[in-house]
Parts: structure tokens; C-alpha cells; sequence
């Protein structure tokens, strides 16, 4: 399996200087040897632009040779060459693809999240032209006429000892089974060892191969803990940016994706010291498609067109136009609805007692294309959903779910989910790392769930594995694995409401429902004086009442004016009448018109107002003044002393927000 890997550094790094008698202009020396590098990442199996890009190549590499005749001309690739493709490569396994990075005579490269998509295994059998086990892919996959990849992979801090990076982040974009037997190091220190290990070799001109969107944060801490690195140049991949700059002393590139850009990098070697003599320059070229394309690389994927046609043309279901995966604010698509309700059905018709469905929003990689005929077609539904994770089910209290669903809104939102068969309202929250939070969650039918009550879900192994959701999944209890995995389970399923006569007609349905939340000014709350009668409202540790004056308050009313789940609960101790029930959404707690005071009070937050904030507050108490901070339900004021009230203060802040230090006692009690 990992013959492909073991590769000596050498292959890559060291070659012999030629004779050079000709350089250009401003390096005239024998010594002196061009060098240009192609690069490109993140092609995706982009074959429909491959003959395209082939010419660009072609071009760029014969202007470089007829300037530096005795320059050396190769191309590299940063990784995700293969993955996430378009039909005419993905339903053959992505073999078109290597025949035609065959035929663009890329030299090196190295992985990219994607290869490990179906485990290096199958990556492996596709770069070596091995045929395929009968039944395991489709006819048209077991009959595809295949070929070796003539390229070398490169790899190094996957823990089996080569040059080259792939982003230590894998465990947070692949299945937990295609990546568990392999360790991923840190990249700038993977890069320090071996640069270092090259140079006691004597190899002084060092380029790296990363597909890790993170290239100038990597070379800015390698000049940190290597300032001698000698590393030149870095071709990055995974972010799909253009980029082109200089860290310290190294060219770093990244070219777009889908082979709509390629690098052009350009250095001078000196013989003598077997390194660059300045920073290479570069330039990145948008792919120019008005020059004819190369026709060795059109023919494969022409032969790659006809050997899906007939499968990839099925008509499959119907829609009135093209379901798009384009979210909304809130991070809700109506493609993500179809997906998720499409994994839900399928799970209930194998048997399991599902009632909704988790995606992942970065496993839906293209819209599901409607024809002009209304039609939709096996290849446009394949390219959705073209990965074939399995399904899991699993069961989940509400709690569980809430935590999990809340795992979303960290990390700027990059690992939002689409559902089925739940809802949920959600308000923003005052914490840098959990910027959003969870206050209500409810099933189909807007019933509430409880942090108790259990629900069963499906979910794709993506997330089952993922270490941002796992901890939480394998809390729950896991019922099985459904025997369609997810791009069969969306196959099947728009099949079948083509059966069934129907158009499907998905839409954005606020499954994901956003309540704003400002605990300083979303809660009010005001007092019956003595003589005075009610005062206005205030909020936010305001005072209500008065001080100095010697009136008593007689009675409260508190409110909450936002639509967030919860409330906010309180009750008084009363002259001659002691303490009273509880009391809610801006009801009265004291009397009015019988002159009795208000002795102490307790207020408390529930719902998930509750789990999220505290709420404070504050007396100020006849011949005592203002008395310490209470927090959630405590008493606030005095008992067995005949002390009216005479104003409070109150504030809703953060969960576990302190009580100020040398806190006064909040409550006295004879």
C-alpha cells in the first residue's frame, strides 16, 4: 500500500548542473542555471479545462526554454489533484485525471486532503493503474482503460519519513478510517527537520510542496525556530487563493483551483553554492482559453465524457430549477434541507427509528443542476454528494444535541451543519470562542426538546469521526450504519420521488431560526414607590426606586423584550405577609395601595436564558444602604428586621460572571 510513498528526498531535490554557456541579461555566467517551476493545486479533477491549462504549460515552458536554452523547466502540483471532481472524473475514480496530469507531464507532488477521500489505499490503486475488484465501483470504473501515474508523490510529515506537506489538519476534513494509522506533525517543524537533514547533505536550494492554505503562517514560524532553513520556495494549496508573496526570504504561491490558474516560478541557481542566488520571482497566470487546446489531452477527456454518458445522463427526478447550495446568514440551503431530508427518509426505510439528519455543509460541493427539461440527471446528483460516506445512527439527548448543534458557531463557522426533522432558535452570545449559542430546539412538529428527552439522528462518518463533533456523538448511543452510504442515499431518493410523481421543490425554511439577544438592554424592570407610584422602566443595573429619601418600595414588575427562551422568575418578602410565590413575564410581586413594604427579594433566570447567563442584583435597604451583589435566586434585603427597600439595581451578565471581590453580605437575616 505505501510503496508509492517511499521515495528518497533525493528524487526531488538534487540534480546535476548542466554545462551552462547561456543565461539571461542580468545573470551572465556559466555558472548560473535558470530554473522555471509550473505549479498548480488544487485541480480537482478539472478535466472539462485540462487541454486548456495542458497549452498554457506548454506555452510558459517553450518561452522559459527559448530564453534559457540551458535551463531546466519542471512542474509541480500542491495537492487535491483528485477529489471533489466533476462526473467525467469522479464516476471513473478519478483515472482520467492521472492520465491527463500524465500527459501535462507534471514531475511532483503531494497530497491534499482530498487523496485521503476513499483512504490512501485507493489512492494508491488509481496512481498505480491497478484495476479495480469486480463490484466494488461501477461497470464503467471497472472497464476504464487506466494508467500509472508517471508522477512522484512526495510526502513527509505523514509519520513514514518523506519530503513534502500535506495540512496537519486532516483529522478535521476526513474520515476518521482513511487517516487513524498515519500521525501528522506539525508543518513548519516537519519542514525544519528535513530542510536541515538536506543541507548537511550539502542541498542548499530547497522548495516544498504543502497543501495547507496556511503558507505564510508556516514559513513565518519556520524562520522562527530555523532561521538557516534555506527553504525558497513554497507551493500551497487547500484555500483556493491566489497568492503570490515573500516571507523572509521564500517565494510562496498558491494558484486558485480547478486549474483556472497556474504558478510561474523563476530563480537562478549558482553552481558553486547549489542555491538560489536571489528569491525566484513568480507570477501567476490565469489559464488563457483563447489558444488552442492540447489535443492528446482532449482525447482523454472526450473518451472520459462517452464512458459515463449513459450512466450520467439517467434521468433520475425532477425540479422546476437548479437547487442551489448557496446558504443564507443564518446558514441554511435549501440543497442542505433536500440533502439532509434525503438521509433522513433513507434511514427510515432501512428501519431505524430517525427523526432528523446532521450534514455537514462542506460535503455538498456543487448545486444540483435542473435541466431546461426539467430534468435532473445521475451526474448532477452524483456531483452533490460525490464522496460515498457511510451513514451513521445515532441516538442523542436533547442536551447532547444542543451541544453538538453549538459546536457549530465556533471556529468562525466552518463546521455548520444542515438539517431535517429538527429546528432550532439561536441568539448571539458575548464569548469570542462561542459566539452564538442554542436557546430552543424542537422537533417537526415545533414540539420542545428537552434536555432529557432523546432523539435519534443520522449522520454522515465525516462527522461521526470528526474530532469537533465526535466527543459529543460517542456520548450518545450508536444504532447502526445504513447500508446506503450518503451519495447513494441522495441518488436513491430523488429516484424515488420521481416514482412517486413528484417534483421536488426544496427551499430555505428557517430550520435555523436567529433571535437577538442583548442582556444589557433586553430585560426591564420598575418599582411601585411610596408616594410616588410606579416609576419609568430601566435596565442594565439602573436604579429603580430611590435613595435618601426614605420610601419604600412596595412592589416590582420585571420583563423580558426579546423572544429567547426563558424567562426571568422573582419573588419579594412582604410586610406582615413574608415571602410570596414566584412570579414571571411582568407580573406583579408586592402590593400596591396597602402601604406594606418590600423586605427582600429573590430573582432567578430559567429556560436557557438559564444556561447561558447569571443574573445580579442588588438592594439598597432602610439604615443599611446598598447591600452586596446576589446572583441567581438568592435573597437580597433583610428578614425579621422591619427594613424596607428603597431601590435595585439588576443585570443579566455572562455564565460564572464573578461577583465583585469584598462583596458586601447581599442578605441579613435575624
Amino acid at each position: 500500500m505505501k510503496n508509492w510513498l517511499a521515495l528518497s528526498i533525493w528524487l526531488f531535490f538534487c540534480f546535476a548542473f548542466p554545462a551552462v554557456t547561456l543565461a539571461e541579461e542580468q545573470h551572465q555566467t556559466p555558472d548560473v542555471l535558470p530554473v522555471q517551476v509550473l505549479g498548480i493545486n488544487d485541480f480537482h479533477g478539472a478535466l472539462s479545462d485540462a487541454a486548456f491549462l495542458s497549452s498554457n504549460l506548454a506555452a510558459e515552458t517553450n518561452a522559459f526554454k527559448t530564453k534559457n536554452q540551458n535551463g531546466f523547466s519542471f512542474r509541480v502540483q500542491a495537492g487535491d489533484m483528485v477529489g471533489s471532481s466533476p462526473v467525467n472524473s469522479s464516476l471513473l475514480q478519478d483515472e482520467p485525471t492521472i492520465k491527463a496530469m500524465n500527459r501535462m507531464s507534471f514531475d511532483y507532488g503531494t497530497l491534499g486532503n482530498h487523496e485521503f477521500d476513499e483512504g490512501l489505499a485507493e489512492f494508491n490503486r488509481i496512481l498505480t493503474g491497478t484495476a479495480p475488484s469486480k463490484g466494488v465501483f461501477n461497470l464503467e470504473t471497472e472497464n476504464y482503460p487506466r494508467e500509472a501515474s508517471t508522477q512522484q508523490m512526495l510526502i513527509a510529515n505523514v509519520r513514514i519519513g518523506f519530503i513534502g506537506i500535506v495540512t496537519k489538519n486532516i483529522p478535521d476534513l476526513v474520515s476518521k478510517k482513511y487517516y487513524e494509522e498515519y500521525s501528522f506533525l506539525d508543518e513548519a517543524e516537519t519542514i525544519a527537520a528535513y530542510s536541515q537533514e538536506l543541507r548537511n547533505q550539502g542541498v542548499q536550494a530547497i522548495i516544498v510542496l504543502a497543501h495547507s492554505g496556511q503558507g505564510e503562517t508556516i514559513i513565518h514560524k519556520l524562520n522562527q525556530i530555523a532561521p538557516e532553513h534555506s527553504v525558497d520556495i513554497l507551493f500551497d494549496g487547500h484555500s483556493h487563493k491566489e497568492i503570490n508573496t515573500v516571507t523572509g526570504k521564500t517565494r510562496i504561491v498558491q494558484s486558485g483551483a480547478n486549474g483556472n490558474f497556474f504558478s510561474n516560478v523563476t530563480g537562478y541557481l549558482d553552481a558553486n553554492t547549489k542555491d538560489f542566488i536571489e528569491t525566484p520571482q513568480a507570477q501567476l497566470k490565469r489559464v488563457d482559453r483563447s489558444i488552442q487546446k492540447d489535443p492528446a489531452v482532449e482525447t482523454i477527456t472526450t473518451d472520459a465524457d462517452q464512458q459515463i454518458e449513459g450512466l450520467a445522463n439517467q434521468i433520475i427526478s425532477y425540479a422546476d430549477t437548479t437547487i442551489l447550495k448557496k446558504e443564507n446568514q443564518w446558514k441554511e440551503s435549501a440543497l442542505g434541507n433536500l440533502v439532509a431530508d434525503a438521509q433522513t427518509a433513507i434511514a427510515v426505510k432501512e428501519g431505524f427509528p430517525v427523526e432528523g439528519a446532521l450534514v455537514n455543509t462542506g460535503s455538498l460541493r456543487a448545486d444540483l443542476t435542473v435541466e431546461s427539461d426539467r430534468s435532473i440527471r445521475y451526474g448532477a446528483a452524483h456531483r452533490v454528494q460525490p464522496f460515498g460516506n457511510p451513514l451513521y445512527v445515532v441516538q442523542l439527548s436533547g442536551k447532547q444535541l444542543t451541544e453538538l448543534l453549538n459546536q457549530q458557531y465556533q471556529n468562525n463557522q466552518k463546521n455548520s451543519l444542515q438539517i431535517a426533522g429538527i429546528s432550532y432558535q439561536y441568539t448571539n452570545y458575548y464569548d469570542p470562542k462561542q459566539p452564538y449559542i442554542l436557546t430552543k430546539l424542537m422537533k417537526k412538529n415545533k414540539t420542545v426538546i428537552a434536555p432529557d428527552h432523546l432523539v435519534t439522528v443520522v449522520v454522515n462518518e465525516y462527522i461521526y469521526t470528526s474530532t469537533v463533533f465526535n466527543p459529543i456523538l460517542t456520548k450518545g448511543k450508536l444504532l447502526g450504519v445504513l447500508e446506503n452510504n450518503d451519495t447513494d442515499a441522495f441518488i436513491h431518493y430523488l429516484k424515488e420521488q420521481k416514482e412517486h410523481g413528484q417534483s421536488l421543490s426544496p427551499k430555505i425554511e428557517n430550520r435555523k431560526s436567529y433571535t437577538p439577544f442583548h442582556p444589557e438592554n433586553d430585560f426591564s424592570y420598575h418599582t411601585h414607590v411610596q408616594d410616588y407610584g410606579w416609576q419609568p422602566y430601566v435596565t442594565n443595573a439602573q436604579t429603580s426606586g430611590t435613595t435618601g429619601k426614605y420610601k419604600r418600595l412596595e412592589a416590582i414588575q420585571i420583563k423580558l423584550n426579546a423572544s429567547i427562551d426563558g424567562t426571568i422568575q422573582y419573588k419579594t418578602h412582604i410586610q406582615d405577609y413574608g415571602w410570596q410565590g414566584w412570579r414571571e413575564k411582568n407580573a406583579l410581586s408586592g402590593t400596591t395601595g396597602k402601604s406594606k413594604r418590600l423586605e427582600a427579594i429573590q430573582i432567578r433566570l430559567n429556560g436557557a436564558l438559564s444556561s447561558y447567563y447569571d443574573i445580579h442584583y442588588r438592594v439598597h435597604s432602610q439604615d443599611y444602604g446598598w447591600l452586596g451583589w446576589a446572583k441567581n435566586g438568592q435573597s437580597s434585603g433583610t428578614q425579621g428586621f422591619s427594613k424596607r427597600l428603597e431601590a435595585i439595581q439588576i443585570k443579566i451578565v455572562k455564565k460564572n460572571t464573578a461577583l465583585p471581590v469584598n462583596n458586601r453580605a447581599p442578605f441579613i437575616k435575624k
